[in-house]
Protein backbone atom coordinates (compact mmCIF):
# COMPACT_ATOMS: atom_id res chain seq x y z
CA UNK A 1 0.00 0.00 0.00
CA UNK A 2 0.92 3.44 -0.58
CA UNK A 3 -0.53 5.40 2.17
CA UNK A 4 -2.43 3.77 5.15
CA UNK A 5 -3.78 0.69 5.61
CA UNK A 6 -5.24 -1.65 2.81
CA UNK A 7 -8.88 -0.95 4.70
CA UNK A 8 -8.00 3.05 3.47
CA UNK A 9 -7.05 2.21 0.17
CA UNK A 10 -10.08 0.05 -0.82
CA UNK A 11 -12.19 2.66 0.19
CA UNK A 12 -10.13 4.97 -2.21
CA UNK A 13 -11.25 3.09 -5.18
CA UNK A 14 -14.53 5.00 -5.99
CA UNK A 15 -11.88 8.17 -6.23
CA UNK A 16 -9.91 6.21 -8.58
CA UNK A 17 -12.28 5.46 -10.96
CA UNK A 18 -13.27 9.09 -11.12
CA UNK A 19 -9.55 9.92 -11.30
CA UNK A 20 -9.04 7.60 -14.04
CA UNK A 21 -12.03 8.46 -15.99
CA UNK A 22 -11.18 12.23 -15.47
CA UNK A 23 -7.66 11.98 -16.81
CA UNK A 24 -8.10 9.70 -19.47
CA UNK A 25 -11.54 10.08 -21.33
CA UNK A 26 -12.53 6.99 -23.14
CA UNK A 27 -11.16 4.52 -21.18
CA UNK A 28 -13.18 1.94 -18.81
CA UNK A 29 -13.14 1.71 -15.45
CA UNK A 30 -15.16 -1.22 -13.78
CA UNK A 31 -15.58 -1.03 -10.06
CA UNK A 32 -18.00 -4.35 -9.10
CA UNK A 33 -18.94 -4.58 -5.64
CA UNK A 34 -21.08 -6.98 -3.47
CA UNK A 35 -23.70 -6.36 -1.28
CA UNK A 36 -23.02 -8.01 2.23
CA UNK A 37 -24.65 -7.24 5.72
CA UNK A 38 -25.78 -3.83 4.65
CA UNK A 39 -22.50 -2.39 2.81
CA UNK A 40 -20.67 -2.88 -0.49
CA UNK A 41 -17.65 -5.06 -0.80
CA UNK A 42 -14.65 -5.42 -2.92
CA UNK A 43 -15.96 -7.65 -6.37
CA UNK A 44 -13.79 -6.25 -8.94
CA UNK A 45 -11.92 -4.01 -10.71
CA UNK A 46 -11.28 -3.94 -14.11
CA UNK A 47 -9.02 -1.05 -16.19
CA UNK A 48 -8.66 -0.94 -19.94
CA UNK A 49 -6.79 2.75 -20.81
CA UNK A 50 -8.04 4.70 -23.80
CA UNK A 51 -4.72 4.83 -25.16
CA UNK A 52 -3.61 1.41 -24.34
CA UNK A 53 -6.65 0.18 -26.07
CA UNK A 54 -5.82 2.70 -29.15
CA UNK A 55 -2.42 1.51 -29.51
CA UNK A 56 -2.94 -1.70 -28.93
CA UNK A 57 -5.65 -1.96 -32.38
CA UNK A 58 -3.00 0.70 -34.38
CA UNK A 59 0.48 -1.17 -33.75
CA UNK A 60 0.01 -4.91 -31.83
CA UNK A 61 0.01 -8.14 -33.26
CA UNK A 62 -3.85 -9.69 -33.08
CA UNK A 63 -3.30 -11.77 -30.17
CA UNK A 64 -3.26 -11.08 -26.66
CA UNK A 65 -2.32 -13.48 -23.99
CA UNK A 66 -3.50 -13.38 -20.49
CA UNK A 67 -2.28 -14.26 -16.75
CA UNK A 68 -2.88 -13.40 -13.73
CA UNK A 69 -0.68 -13.47 -9.89
CA UNK A 70 -2.05 -14.00 -6.49
CA UNK A 71 -1.62 -10.99 -4.39
CA UNK A 72 0.06 -10.84 -0.89
CA UNK A 73 -1.75 -8.47 0.67
CA UNK A 74 -4.40 -8.73 3.87
CA UNK A 75 -7.25 -9.21 1.69
CA UNK A 76 -5.56 -11.45 -0.72
CA UNK A 77 -7.39 -11.78 -4.87
CA UNK A 78 -5.94 -12.23 -7.96
CA UNK A 79 -4.11 -9.66 -10.30
CA UNK A 80 -5.53 -10.35 -14.11
CA UNK A 81 -3.72 -8.82 -17.26
CA UNK A 82 -3.64 -8.87 -20.06
CA UNK A 83 -0.95 -8.35 -22.93
CA UNK A 84 0.24 -8.24 -26.60
CA UNK A 85 3.31 -8.48 -28.78
CA UNK A 86 3.99 -4.81 -30.07
CA UNK A 87 5.87 -4.32 -33.74
CA UNK A 88 9.50 -4.60 -31.73
CA UNK A 89 8.30 -7.82 -30.30
CA UNK A 90 7.92 -6.21 -27.12
CA UNK A 91 4.95 -6.92 -24.45
CA UNK A 92 2.18 -3.92 -24.50
CA UNK A 93 -0.50 -3.70 -22.08
CA UNK A 94 -4.03 -3.89 -23.17
CA UNK A 95 -5.50 -4.23 -19.79
CA UNK A 96 -5.87 -5.14 -16.06
CA UNK A 97 -8.13 -5.97 -13.40
CA UNK A 98 -8.22 -7.11 -9.89
CA UNK A 99 -10.47 -9.82 -8.97
CA UNK A 100 -11.02 -11.92 -5.59
CA UNK A 101 -10.96 -15.50 -7.55
CA UNK A 102 -10.26 -16.30 -10.92
CA UNK A 103 -12.78 -18.13 -12.58
CA UNK A 104 -14.97 -17.47 -15.67
CA UNK A 105 -16.73 -14.66 -14.70
CA UNK A 106 -13.75 -12.79 -14.21
CA UNK A 107 -12.46 -13.24 -17.40
CA UNK A 108 -15.70 -12.07 -18.91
Amino acid sequence: MIQGSPSEQYALLWDYVDEIKRSNPGSTVILGTLQEYGHNIFDRFYVCLQALRLNFLAGCRPLIFVDGCHLKEPYGGLLLSAVAIDTNNNFFPVCYAVVWQENRDTWD
